[in-house]
């Protein structure tokens, strides 16, 4: 498994609170949390397209 980039990571933090400041153990715990996350909603989303018969995962009314 591959981890997100800490330092994109750590930015998009920034944008939430310049100010804020976390620890190296932080932003590990946030990448993990994060990646576990997108693996939920990615699996969500697959049983989803599956049951609508698709192969694609795609916006609820995209067409």
């Amino acid at each position: 498994m591959t981890d997100l980039p800490k330092a994109t990571v750590k930015r998009m933090i920034k944008e939430v609170n310049d100010e804020l400041l976390i620890s190296n153990d932080g932003l590990n715990q946030i990448i993990e949390e994060t990646t576990e996350f997108i693996k939920k909603l990615t699996e969500e989303s697959f049983k989803s397209a599956k049951s609508n018969k698709r192969k694609t995962i795609k916006t609820k009314g995209y067409y």
